[in-house]
C-alpha cells in the first residue's frame, strides 16, 4: 500500500511539472564565422563522392543547343533578347491553345528582369538558358479588357526599360493595336504573362484585373529549351513593338 501511494505520489509530481509554466533555454554560443576560400583544402573523400554527378551535370549543362549569328542583348526598345523571348513564349503558347482548341492568343507581356543574362553571338548551350531564365516562373493566360490593356501600355511607358513583348504594338495609349487592329477598349483579350507578374510582380498591378486566369502548368524556361532545342540558328525579330 505504501509502495502504492508513493507511486501516486512521484506520477502527480511528473504531471505538475509536466504542465509547470516554466521553461529552460539554451545559453546562446557564438562562434566565429568561417571564411570559405581557396585556403580551405579539399576533402578528398567528399570530392571522389560529387565528381561523377559534377561531370555528368556539366556534360549535360554544356551540351550546344542552337546558334546565334547576332548579339543577344537587352538594350533599349525592341531589343533582340527581349523580342526574342516575347516572341517564342508567344508562339509556344498559341500552339498549346491551337492544339487545345482554345482559340488564339492576343498578346504577351514579360518582364526585363526575368531575363537574367546576355549573349554574344556564338552557340547557346543548355546551361546558358538556365542562366537566361533561372527562376521556375510559369506561364499562364490572363483575360484582360481592353481598358486593362490600354492600363498596360500607359504602365510601359513610364518604365525606365523596355518589358519583352508580342502581338502588341503602340506610340502612345491613344495608338495602340492588338494583331494590328485597333484596340477595343470593350474587348476581352487573351494576354500571356508570368505567375509572378499575375500577381502585381514588378508594379504590373493591372494584371490582377484578369476577368479569368488559365494556369498552364508550364515553366517559362522549359519552352525556351524546347525552342532552342528544336532549331539550329537563331532568327530575331527586331520589328518595334510599344515604343516612342
Amino acid at each position: 500500500m505504501k509502495l502504492f501511494k508513493n507511486n501516486i505520489l512521484a506520477i502527480s509530481m511528473i504531471l505538475l511539472t509536466s504542465c509547470s509554466s516554466s521553461y529552460l533555454q539554451l545559453a546562446p554560443q557564438y562562434k566565429p564565422n568561417t571564411t570559405i576560400n581557396s585556403d580551405i583544402e579539399s576533402d578528398q573523400e567528399i570530392v571522389s563522392i560529387i565528381n561523377p554527378y559534377k561531370e555528368e551535370l556539366k556534360a549535360k549543362m554544356d551540351r550546344v543547343l542552337a546558334y546565334s549569328p547576332i548579339d543577344l542583348h537587352k538594350n533599349g526598345y525592341s531589343s533582340p533578347l527581349c523580342n526574342l523571348v516575347a516572341d517564342v513564349t508567344f508562339e509556344s503558347i498559341q500552339d498549346i491553345y491551337t492544339k487545345q482548341n482554345k482559340g488564339k492568343i492576343d498578346a504577351i507581356l514579360l518582364n526585363h528582369g526575368g531575363i537574367r543574362r546576355t549573349f554574344t553571338a556564338g552557340n547557346l548551350t543548355v546551361g546558358n538558358v538556365f542562366e537566361l531564365a533561372p527562376f521556375d516562373n510559369e506561364i499562364l493566360v490572363l483575360d484582360l479588357k481592353g481598358e486593362t490593356i490600354k492600363e498596360m501600355v500607359d504602365f510601359y511607358f513610364k518604365q525606365t526599360v523596355a518589358h519583352p513583348v508580342a502581338g502588341i504594338t503602340a506610340t502612345s495609349t491613344e495608338d495602340i493595336k492588338i494583331g494590328g487592329q485597333p484596340l477595343d477598349l470593350n474587348k476581352v483579350y487573351k494576354v500571356v504573362t508570368s505567375d509572378y507578374l499575375s500577381t502585381g510582380g514588378d508594379n504590373m498591378f493591372f494584371f490582377t484585373k484578369a476577368l479569368n486566369k488559365d494556369i498552364l502548368n508550364i515553366k517559362q524556361r522549359d519552352i525556351l529549351l524546347d525552342y532552342f532545342e528544336k532549331i539550329d540558328t537563331v532568327q530575331v525579330n527586331t520589328n518595334k513593338r510599344i515604343y516612342n
